[in-house]
Formats: structure tokens, sequence, C-alpha cells
């Protein structure tokens, strides 16, 4: 009987002991892990200076139970700085044994990227790495990845014509050219008119309207030379061909930045009046 008894009080203990560690048992061990695939990334223009790129993620959940996708951490670094970080509020439900997408848009100025305007205008490309970890039910999944942004052009700068044959009216054609597939915003103009080395002119401030996207204007501009400047760059142009040289800057206002100023330079050869 005491015999017995301890056999019956040995059982008792193992099957408590099966069932305390089955308890303890970690809940992920229960489920199959879910995987996060990178599927690619949109870049939308919200305007000329602010983008908001889209990255796309699968979410494949294999378990016979539904699992939500939340706290979804973000680090962008841009050009090797750190850029953006935070947590999507979004929370999205993966049914059994399915998948779902789950995108992260950020927001961000270009001019908070490059610490000059001649440094954004000469950039193309810029690299991007995209790290963080998404909660997936009682999950942690990391993600990792890199690639490359769209940078915006500045628009072109081009002198068609210089039209000289009336001394006391001269003209310049230009071509303002957008390459960009959307549009950019109104601006202005400040530039310098040379012709054989020597100033002819000077404008501050002459209006140009927005361009839409893949689209070249014409604008006409007068070459307002004071008279005393007049004898050196004529005269010289009476006698033989000369470059005629306009530089200077298109003036954009950035939204909550202020002002940047885009340096541009174009010329031709003036030929000599007929």
């Amino acid at each position: 009987m005491h015999r017995n008894s301890a056999a019956l009080l040995m059982a008792a203990l193992l099957l408590a002991g099966c069932q305390t560690a089955f308890q303890q048992l970690p809940y992920q061990q229960l489920l199959d892990r879910p995987v996060i695939t990178f599927q690619g990334k949109e870049q939308r223009f919200i305007s000329y200076f602010e983008a908001e790129p889209i990255f796309r993620f699968k979410v494949d959940n294999p378990n016979p139970k539904a699992l939500t996708v939340k706290n979804m951490t973000f680090n962008l670094t841009i050009l090797d700085q750190k850029f953006i970080t935070g947590v999507s509020d979004q929370e999205i439900l993966v049914q059994p044994n399915s998948s779902e997408m789950v995108e992260l848009a950020l927001p961000f100025n270009f001019m908070d990227v490059f610490a000059t305007a001649e440094e954004f205008q000469r950039t193309d490309h810029a690299r991007f790495d995209l790290t963080g970890q998404a909660t997936v039910g009682p999950f942690f999944i990391p993600y990792d990845i890199s690639g490359e942004l769209t940078i915006p052009r500045v628009p072109t700068v081009d002198m068609e014509v210089f039209d000289a044959a009336d001394p006391a009216r001269i003209r310049m054609t230009l071509v303002i050219t957008n390459p960009n597939p959307f549009p950019t915003p109104p601006g202005f103009l400040e530039y310098t008119t040379t012709l054989g080395g020597r100033i002819l002119g000077e404008k501050r401030l002459t209006p140009i309207g927005a361009l839409a996207a893949r689209s070249a204007r014409r604008m006409i501009l007068p070459v307002n030379t004071p008279a005393a400047r007049m004898s050196g760059p004529m005269n010289d142009l009476m006698t033989g061909s000369g470059a005629c040289v306009l530089s200077g800057v298109i003036r954009y206002a950035v939204p909550g930045r202020g002002h940047r100023n885009f340096p541009f330079r174009t010329a031709m050869e003036v030929l000599p009046a007929p």
C-alpha cells in the first residue's frame, strides 16, 4: 500500500511538472515565425523640393491564427546621415495562412538633406539605408534595405538668340527647360550679361512662371545697358565676334526653408554686325 501511494505521488508530480513546463513554454514556440519581405518603393513628389517615398513590405503569416502588424520602427539614412527616425502608428491584421502589404511613407524636404543649393544641383541620385523592425503578433521582425532616391533636376537656362541689330534695343531669347516628371514652382531670375568680357547689363528678380512637367519655355528679355557701357562692347562687336555670357541664379522659395539660389551660366558666340 505504501509502495502504491508513492507511485501515485510520483506520477502526480511528473504530470504537474509537465503541465508547468508547457505553461512556461514561450508563446513564440507555439507559432511559426512570420516573414517580412521588401517589395519595392515608389517615390512620390509632394512639391519640387518635397518627396514622399513609399516603402512596401509583404508580411506572410504561416500560422492558423491571425496576427497583427504594429509598432513598425524606422531609421532612414540618406547620404550616410541619420535623417528620419520614428514608429509607425498603423496596425494591420494578417489573417491565418495569408499575407498583407504594409506601406511605410516617409515624407521629407530635400533641403534638409543637402547643405547647399549647389550640392543639391550637382546630385542626381542619393543613396538611402532604411532599417527597423515590426511587431507581428509576439514576434519582433527586423528589416534592413538600401537603394537610391531620385533628386529633382534644376531647370536649365540656355541662350538661344542675342539680338543686337538695334543697339538701343538689345534683346536675348532664353529657353528654360524643366527635365522633371513634375512641375516646377514659379521663381525669379537674377543675372548679369557680359559681352567680350565686359558687363553689358544686370537684372534682378525677373519673374519666371511655373513650368509643366518635361516642358520648355522661351523668354525674351531686354538687356538694359547704360549708355556709358555701350561704346566699348558694341565697338568690339562691330569689329569682330565675341562671347556673350549670361550668368546668375534661379531663385526659388522652399517651403518652410526660405529662399534658395541655384546658379546657372549660358553663353553663345555673337557674330559681328554685317
